[in-house]
């Protein structure tokens, strides 16, 4: 009778043991102490082009020798999939289901009107694509073209200048070693370049740093808590970092020296500059030809104005957002990242943008 409750202890005991084992014997000697790592990329957005790239890697001398000799050629990667060279002539009407990579080695590279291509490319040198070209990846050497209508489904990276014409698509990742031009209607998900032009975008000079040898971060400035709705008149100057519980409006003309936070929609008249950060909980709307040193985020939609500048070459930021529509004429320094859409209006006519606030 004694020996069925001694036994059912034992039991019970060693599979509680059992389930402790692993965290004693971690005590007694660690061997986990350093979190355990989710990505090695940290996020970079040229990941997946700088992955290609060493994809290549191997095969750099067959890559050269068709590009001097104005030949083609085959390559076969460790998976058995093949990579086309291309160093003279047109691209094949039709290739392989096992073809994973098409490198073109021409000096002036071109895909045809209305080219449909599902494999990695990559362009040795410039690349001009013409228009209704769909893309699934995109390496560009040099600088590169996309026409009307283009369409690249997963990456795009560019050493040069990439300039995309009007009601082209971006989806997934685009950026460009030097400068990225978007014209109206495009549409986009996430960009990084050292300046980024939206539409016939002009160079013109940005507002100084208020501290040239600090960071407006590491300034100990005063702030303004708003309990409610805060508002800045046309022409006023504010020192200080504004925190508002409610919506924030600010008036044409208005300077502040500091950063923003809106628990409600934001709304900056034209000809205003905001030398920190500005952050809504909600919508943001810039009426246009503004400055923002940045970083510039949003819960909800984003509207930037004709002629606005975020960021400086100097200094590039951040800009985020569920939906971005930007005006013609912004120039951007640094990221821009839509989560749902990005897109291009087609003019700085659209009556979001020419909302003045009074």
């Amino acid at each position: 009778m004694i020996w069925g409750p001694i036994a059912l202890t034992a039991a019970t005991s060693a599979l509680i043991f059992a389930s402790l084992a692993p965290a004693i014997s971690e005590l007694g000697k660690r061997r986990d102490a350093a979190p355990l790592p989710t990505r090695i990329d940290d996020g970079h957005i040229t990941t997946f082009a700088e992955s290609f790239r060493k994809r290549l890697e191997p095969f750099t001398a067959e890559i050269q020798r068709c590009a001097e000799q104005r030949s083609n050629g085959v390559i076969v990667f460790p998976d058995c999939t093949r990579g086309l060279l291309i160093g003279v002539g047109e691209l094949p009407s039709q290739i392989a289901e096992d073809v994973s990579a098409l490198v073109l080695c021409g000096d002036s590279n071109a895909i045809p009107r209305e080219t449909e291509l599902r494999c990695d490319v990559l362009a040795y040198s410039d690349l001009r694509s013409e228009a209704a070209a769909t893309l699934r990846a995109l390496l560009i050497a040099g600088d590169g073209w996309l026409g009307e209508r283009c369409v690249v489904c997963r990456w795009l990276h560019c050493d040069g200048t990439l300039s995309v014409a009007a009601g082209s698509t971006l989806y997934g990742r685009a950026s460009a070693a030097r400068e990225i031009r978007l014209s109206p209607l495009c549409r986009f998900a996430r960009l990084h370049a050292p300046a980024i032009r939206f539409g016939d975008a002009e160079t013109r000079p940005v507002p100084g740093r208020v501290f040239p040898m600090r960071s407006i971060v590491d300034v100990k400035l005063g702030r303004l808590l708003a309990t409610g709705d805060f508002h800045l008149a046309s022409g006023d100057v504010l020192q200080g970092h504004v925190v508002a519980s409610g919506n924030v409006m600010i008036d044409r003309g208005s300077r502040i020296l500091g950063s923003v936070k809106s628990h409600g929609r934001s709304e900056i008249g034209p000809d205003t500059e905001i030398h920190g950060s500005m952050v809504s909980s909600a919508s943001l709307h810039l009426a246009g030809t503004s400055f923002l040193r940045g970083p510039v985020l949003a819960e909800d939609d984003l509207y930037i104005g004709p002629n606005t500048i975020i960021g400086s070459p100097e200094s590039p930021t951040t800009i985020s957002a569920p939906s971005v529509r930007i005006a013609p004429g912004c120039i951007i320094h640094g990221s821009v990242w839509a989560r749902y859409e990005g897109r291009v209006e087609a003019s700085a006519a659209s009556n979001q943008f020419e909302r003045a606030i009074a």
